[in-house]
């Protein structure tokens, strides 16, 4: 399993994968995006997925999970942390069956859209 490294709560997180990958999810105003970090993990690399605002049921059925305790955006980073590496977080062929994001999740992109809104009228 692997480790994460960075966090910022509904922003972006990095992650340490089990083969030494370093990979970094990020909300910004056009989507969520995982890239594949280059430099030791300091820059982004190429982009192993993206998901427009409108794509987000699709993330949601892939690293959607709903753990007790713990914000969605929190919940999905543990989950990313146990990809054995780029190549199978990219593929989907990792072991982790896929299923359909629980019923609290089914709220989580309207909740999304609001914080990327909210972010954008920041900026």
């Amino acid at each position: 399993m692997g480790t994460i490294k960075t966090y910022k709560e509904q922003r972006y997180a990095t992650v340490l994968l089990a083969s030494g990958d370093n990979v970094m999810l990020s909300m910004a105003q056009d989507g969520i995006v995982i890239y594949r970090m280059r430099l030791g993990g300091l820059i982004p690399g190429p982009k192993i997925g993206f998901w427009a605002p409108n794509d987000l049921d699709r993330f949601l059925a892939k690293f959607g999970r709903d753990v007790e305790g713990m914000s969605p955006f929190r919940a999905t980073v543990e989950f990313l942390a146990t990809f054995p590496d780029a190549k199978a977080l990219h593929s989907g062929t990792s072991s982790i069956p896929r299923r359909e994001p629980p019923v609290l999740l089914r709220s989580y992109p309207e909740r999304l859209s609001t914080s990327i809104n909210s972010l954008t009228t920041a900026i």
